[in-house]
């Protein structure tokens, strides 16, 4: 890739909307250019100051649903780069719509929260497949710059499904999946950094505060553990996340 076809797909880098194979390929670049590393790192900060400070609440599910539904029904050009640039459009265009409601509306959605459930929505291939959790762990080693140890969810009907490499924000992030009584609950372990975790609601497990939020029809809960952060997200209610995360921390 040139640099002129990064700087075209810089914003789209940071907000994670990359294909893994392009994704892999862009960051190849990245490694090579100080000139581009340093655009992308300036793009990443920027929005996620934006984010902080812009009053956040949740995009209704039948928008994002409308929304959805259209750029899945776009036609798409033939090759990747094509593919991807047409795709972006219409994300932008998605995007002036949610600004609309975003500057119009009232509250704030915490940008964990906000990241956490939209990794769990995305519904992307695994990079492990395995429900053995030392297997997994191993497998993100070199591959994150923090150990990533999936939480044993000592529950009746809890699975370990895998795991792939993501962002929180502009940082690393390991993405679990789990299956609970059937439920699909999403797990990023990332380093929080000086990232804020505290989010609308707060209950404790011991002395351990347990942030949690709810936006449309998913609840999030957010939690340190020693240096690296947890966002559980699921449509499970809140009591039984509590009792995962509980179980989790024994």
């Amino acid at each position: 890739m040139q640099c002129a076809e990064i700087d075209k797909f810089i914003p789209a880098y940071v907000d994670g909307e990359f294909a893994e194979e392009d994704r892999v390929e862009f960051e190849r670049h990245l490694a090579e250019c100080p000139r581009c590393r340093e655009a992308a790192r300036f793009e990443a900060q920027f929005k996620a100051s934006l984010r902080a400070r812009l009053p956040r609440p949740p995009c209704p599910s039948a928008l994002r649903a409308r929304i959805m539904a259209q750029l899945d029904a776009a036609p798409v050009p033939g090759s990747r780069v094509r593919r991807f640039a047409y795709r972006s459009v219409l994300v932008a265009a998605a995007a002036a719509v949610l600004l609309t409601f975003v500057f119009t509306g009232r509250g704030e959605t915490l940008p964990v929260v906000e990241e956490s459930i939209h990794r769990h929505e995305r519904n992307l291939p695994l990079d492990v497949v395995s429900p053995v959790e030392g297997r997994v762990s191993s497998w993100f080693q070199g591959k994150v710059d923090f150990p990533v140890r999936p939480p044993r969810l000592k529950v009746v009907g809890a699975d370990l499904l895998g795991g792939r490499v993501s962002h929180m924000r502009e940082r690393q992030a390991a993405l679990l999946q789990y299956s609970v009584h059937g439920q699909k609950v999403s797990v990023l372990i990332f380093d929080p950094g000086d990232l804020s975790l505290q989010a609308a609601r707060v209950r404790r497990i011991g002395n351990r505060p347990i942030y949690f939020d709810r936006q449309g029809r998913y609840n999030v809960a957010v939690y340190r553990d020693g240096p690296v952060g947890y966002s559980f997200a699921s449509n499970l209610p809140e009591q039984e996340m509590l009792q995962l995360i509980s179980a989790a921390l024994e």
